[in-house]
Formats: C-alpha cells, sequence, structure tokens
C-alpha cells in the first residue's frame, strides 16, 4: 500500500472481507492467502480473482499487500469481529492501545 489514503479504505464496511471492492472507485486489496481468515483460505485465489475483473467496464484499481511477519495479536484477538467496541470500556481501551503501538512499530 504505497498511497497512505489506501489504509482508509479498509474502514469502508468494515464487516466485509478486505478483498470485496471498496470505496468510491471500487479498489480491491490484493492480500497474501496467508492473511485470509480460514474460512476463505480454500477459494481464495478464485474468489480474489471474480472481484478484480470487471467486464466492460474500466479496470478496477487494484491495492497491493506486502507480506510481512505478522506481529503477536493474542491480546487484541480477545476481542470477537462481531463485537461492539467502546473506548470507554477499560479492555477495550488496552486493546486499542496496544493496535496503536503495532501500527506504529510497522516500517513503511
Amino acid at each position: 500500500m504505497s498511497d497512505k489514503s489506501n489504509f482508509l479504505l479498509l474502514f469502508d464496511r468494515p464487516q466485509e472481507p478486505c478483498f470485496m471492492p471498496k470505496g468510491d472507485k471500487k479498489c480491491v486489496f490484493d492480500v497474501p492467502l496467508d492473511y485470509l481468515p480460514d474460512k476463505y483460505k480454500s477459494v481464495g485465489t478464485v474468489v480474489m480473482s471474480r472481484f478484480g475483473q470487471s467486464e466492460g467496464e474500466d479496470q478496477i484499481p487494484k491495492i497491493a499487500v506486502k507480506q510481512i511477519s505478522i506481529p503477536p495479536l493474542d491480546d487484541v484477538m480477545k476481542l470477537r469481529r462481531d463485537e461492539n467496541f467502546s473506548l470507554f470500556i477499560p479492555k477495550h481501551r488496552q486493546i486499542a492501545a496496544r493496535l496503536i503501538d503495532i501500527f506504529l512499530g510497522i516500517p513503511e
């Protein structure tokens, strides 16, 4: 992700998988198969190629995601994906602080 504004596209419909088209330009993230959730790993290449193509329209912009070593996320993953989040809950504040530390520590 060379353009930092592309990072904001991850917050567009966050409940949908990241390989679904996002934003006004319908950008698609080209995600390494290791990063996909377990339920999509078996069909990852088929699903990602399906959303990356368009017939009769301009080419859909693809955002390449580099493969890096994944930091330890055990404490962050205690919050389920579908669980509500609030900074007024101390546990959620600690999780947010941990994520900020992780994101600031990742080299560009």
